[in-house]
C-alpha cells in the first residue's frame, strides 16, 4: 500500500487475537514479489505502464492506493516467523499525542483540536534487528521497486532511507495496541500488511486535506474526523486479488 501521509489523517485501531504463522531462508525478489501480476523489473512492458497509471489515479482520488498480492504467501510466511521470533527486541511506545505531534500549543483551549490527546500504544522492531537477506529487506533493497514506487509517487528522483533503526520496521500491534490519529512526518509512506487480525485491526485514513501553510483552515475538519464523522472517515478494504 502506498499514501501520502503528511496531509491526510490516518490510525490503526487495536488489533485482537491475531494468528501466528512460519519458515525461512535467503530470498531472492522473484521469491519475494509477484512477478507475474507485478512486473517491477519490467518497467517497458504494458502490464507495468498500465499499472503505474491505475494507481497513480488511486493515489490522486482517494490519498491511498493499495496492491493485493505484491508479496507472495511464501515471504509472507517467512517476515511473520522472523518478526515473531524477534518479537521480545522490539520496543513498545505508549504515550499520548495531538494530531500534529507537536507540543501543546498554548495560545489555544486546552480542547482545542490541535491541543486534544490521543492515546497511542504500539510496539515496533528495528530496521537493524532484521534479517538483511529476509524478505523486507529484499523489498527494501530492490531497485526495480524503488523505481516503481517512484514512479506511482510521479518523483523526479527517489533515495532510500539510510537511517540504520528506521530504514525499515515493523510495527506489532498486540491485543489492544492501536496507533491514533495523526498526520504522518514523511511525505508518503510503502506500509506491508503482513498480518490480518481476526477481530479489530481497521486501517483508517482520511483523503488529503491538511494545510500546512494555515492549518486553521483545515481545524473543522480534524474535528470532525477525530470524532469519527463517517463523511471524512475512511476505512481501507484489505483487496485479497488485484483489479
Amino acid at each position: 500500500m502506498f499514501s501520502t501521509s503528511a496531509n491526510k489523517l490516518k490510525r490503526c485501531l487495536q488489533v485482537l487475537n491475531t494468528q501466528r504463522v512460519m519458515q525461512a531462508s535467503n530470498l531472492h525478489l522473484e521469491q519475494v514479489i509477484n512477478l507475474s501480476a507485478y512486473p517491477i523489473h519490467q518497467p517497458e512492458s504494458q502490464i507495468y505502464k498500465d499499472l503505474v497509471s491505475f494507481h497513480q489515479d488511486q493515489l490522486r482520488r482517494n490519498g491511498v492506493t493499495t496492491l493485493p498480492e505484491l508479496i507472495t504467501k511464501e515471504a509472507i510466511t517467512e517476515a511473520v516467523k522472523e518478526v515473531e521470533e524477534k518479537a521480545d527486541m522490539s520496543y513498545t511506545m505508549q504515550t499520548d499525542h495531538n494530531i500534529y505531534l507537536r507540543k501543546t500549543d498554548e495560545t489555544k483551549p486546552i480542547t482545542h483540536v490541535s491541543n486534544q490527546r490521543l492515546d497511542t500504544k504500539v510496539a515496533a522492531l528495528a530496521c537493524d534487528e532484521l534479517a538483511e537477506e529476509g524478505p523486507l529487506k529484499v523489498v527494501f533493497k530492490s531497485n526495480s521497486f524503488l523505481s516503481f514506487v517512484q514512479q506511482i509517487l510521479n518523483r523526479p528522483f527517489f533515495h532510500r532511507n539510510v537511517d540504520p533503526v528506521g530504514a525499515v520496521f515493523v510495527n506489532i500491534y498486540n491485543d489492544g495496541y492501536s496507533h491514533n490519529w495523526h498526520f504522518d512526518e514523511s511525505q508518503w509512506s510503502t506500509t506491508i500488511l503482513l498480518q490480518e487480525a481476526e477481530v479489530g485491526g481497521d486501517f483508517q485514513y482520511t483523503k488529503p486535506f491538511r494545510n500546512e501553510e494555515d492549518e486553521s483552515q483545515t481545524y473543522e475538519i480534524a474535528t470532525k474526523v477525530i470524532a469519527g464523522d463517517g463523511e471524512y472517515v475512511k476505512t481501507l478494504r484489505i483487496q485479497t486479488r488485484k483489479h
